[in-house]
């Protein structure tokens, strides 16, 4: 048999399981006859692919938010009535990607076949992608907070959120919460709390990071491309109204 460790390698990161029935079958099928005719080295070597086959679809999927990082930034020199007309187009764009994704069956095949391979398993399935989400939030950020903590909260997301993934995904060993490490939320926290020292009061700044590293934890039903820079800028927001930080 496989120990236990060399079993949760190949179930999270082997290229094409789907689910746990697919990834118990291809363990058997692939993995095991390395293992019983004794190329322990083979049994690494697939373990090892997998690992980097992952990574990889990792960094391709946090392209949709490094892609937003241009957002925060001009939002640095434009009023926020401009932002607001900017977001809101991009959110517009986006619920049309979605409504025709949802009542067009030849417009659905077309998106997959283009953005598949960085899609999770419940976005492959028709759920709204995390990149909608994001467009959201940012628009929802930039209506309901002051300029500074918008700008964090997006960073947050955009830099916050893809140093967990991809430092937990490299180097997480201590499990938390379901595949989420102590190492990945270290990675969101010091990130975010470095993005917050430049733009907020660092009480402000410290607090909104370790909301915001919570709620990049915690396993909530709403995306957390939604919840982490909302929760985080309602929390900031709220400091800054009522306690003169």
């Amino acid at each position: 048999k496989l120990n236990q460790l060399e079993f949760d390698k190949c179930s999270a990161n082997f290229p094409v399981c789907e689910d746990v029935s697919q990834t118990a079958i291809l363990i058997k099928l692939v993995v095991l006859p390395f293992k019983h005719i004794g190329y322990e080295n083979d049994v690494s070597e697939h373990i090892r692919i997998g690992e980097t086959y992952s990574m990889i679809k990792e960094l391709l999927r946090k392209t949709t938010h490094l892609a937003g990082f241009f957002i925060p930034l001009i939002y640095i020199v434009l009023d926020k009535s401009t932002m607001i007309f900017i977001a809101g187009a991009f959110v517009g764009i986006a619920v049309i990607v979605e409504f025709l994704k949802w009542v067009s069956e030849s417009f659905r095949e077309l998106f997959f076949r283009f953005f598949k391979f960085i899609l999770r398993r419940h976005e492959r399935k028709g759920a709204i992608t995390g990149a909608t989400y994001y467009i959201i939030s940012t628009f929802l950020c930039i209506v309901i907070f002051d300029r500074n903590i918008a700008i964090v909260s997006i960073f947050f997301i955009v830099l916050g959120d893809t140093a967990a993934a991809l430092v937990g995904k490299a180097w997480g060993r201590i499990k938390l919460i379901g595949r989420k490490s102590l190492e990945g939320s270290a990675a969101c926290f010091v990130v975010c709390a470095l993005i917050s020292l430049f733009w907020l009061n660092p009480i402000i700044g410290i607090i909104g990071a370790f909301v915001a590293t919570l709620a990049e934890l915690l396993p909530m039903r709403i995306d957390d491309n939604l919840t982490m820079p909302i929760i985080s800028g309602a929390v900031m927001q709220l400091m800054v109204t009522y306690m003169s930080l």
